[in-house]
């Protein structure tokens, strides 16, 4: 089983609240984080947002998520983890989920490797582990939020 990633995006968006992009650059080996709201002025909290809060079942306590735009080498045994994560835990998603609801967040995930592929997408719509999801996102970039 290979973690070797050679497809990785993901985006979130909610007008005018949120827009921001995760990809991997195989030619750089970089994750490129993108934080459009930094650069559209709507974000009223400024590019970083503070909360505390702990998962009782990692032990960690998470004190401050970063939402500056920047191209992020993130050490390999933590994509390894996250790539293992969603083999796990989130092959069972939909290819879509979607909603009747007009406004609201929309989302893509695409995560390629030597031995998997996988496509999902929602408006507003969610699995019921996104949550988690977006979480292991955070801790593999060192605290962006997504």
């Amino acid at each position: 089983m290979s973690n070797t990633i050679s497809r990785f995006q993901f985006s979130i968006v909610s007008y005018p609240h949120k827009d921001i992009a995760l990809n991997y650059d195989r030619k750089t080996g970089l994750f490129e984080y993108r934080n459009r709201e930094e650069f559209i002025g709507m974000n009223i909290d400024g590019p970083y947002r503070f909360i505390c809060r702990s998962n009782p079942l990692e032990e960690q306590l998470i004190t401050e998520v970063n939402g500056l735009s920047e191209d992020l080498t993130i050490d390999p045994i933590l994509v390894e983890a996250f790539v293992k994560y969603v083999k796990q835990y989130c092959k069972h998603w939909k290819k879509e989920y979607s909603s009747d609801i007009i406004d609201g967040e929309s989302w893509e995930f695409t995560l390629e490797t030597d031995d998997f592929k996988f496509t999902s997408s929602g408006h507003h719509n969610w699995p019921g582990n996104f949550e988690v999801f977006c979480d292991k996102l955070m801790k593999m970039t060192g605290g962006k939020m997504f």
